[in-house]
């Protein structure tokens, strides 16, 4: 994904607000790169918290976010479920001690949802602190099951 570039993006949007009547200014801050990060989540399984659930997830914001309110795209780029209590040997790979299957598109399909009702609240704070904590060991299945 290309870079935010969030600083240059901050001049322009200043550029704009000095000269709102300017085409030119506006149509750099549109044709800018979207904005674009990762984020990375640990969360404790609220009913038993020796399961521990991580996820990497990629947030985009549309082309047009700052002039128009829509949320963002949000993309699972990783995922793996672990207990606290769990000993690996230090030679086996990480991945190969997934404990759980992510049901990654009734997680991605429940955060559009909810995203839709946050719509000109700032969303990804809510959606992927608050919200993904009290929900995302529902989308999960234990392997153990």
């Amino acid at each position: 994904a290309a870079s935010s570039r969030l600083d240059e993006l901050q001049s322009k949007l200043e550029d704009w607000q000095m000269n709102p009547e300017e085409e030119k200014l506006q149509e750099a801050v549109v044709q800018h790169p979207p904005i674009t990060f990762t984020l990375k989540r640990s969360m404790e399984d609220c009913n038993d918290d020796d399961w521990v659930a991580h996820v990497l997830l990629q947030v985009t914001f549309p082309a047009d976010y700052p002039l128009h309110t829509v949320p963002p795209k949000i993309d699972i780029v990783w995922f793996i479920l672990t207990q606290k209590s769990m000993v690996v040997s230090s030679n086996k790979p990480l991945d190969s001690s997934n404990l759980g299957i992510l049901d990654e598109l009734g997680l991605l399909q429940a955060i559009s949802e909810q995203a839709q009702e946050l719509l000109g609240m700032p969303s990804v704070f809510e959606l992927v602190d608050t919200w993904l904590s009290e929900h995302l060991f529902d989308y999960i299945t234990r392997k153990d099951n």
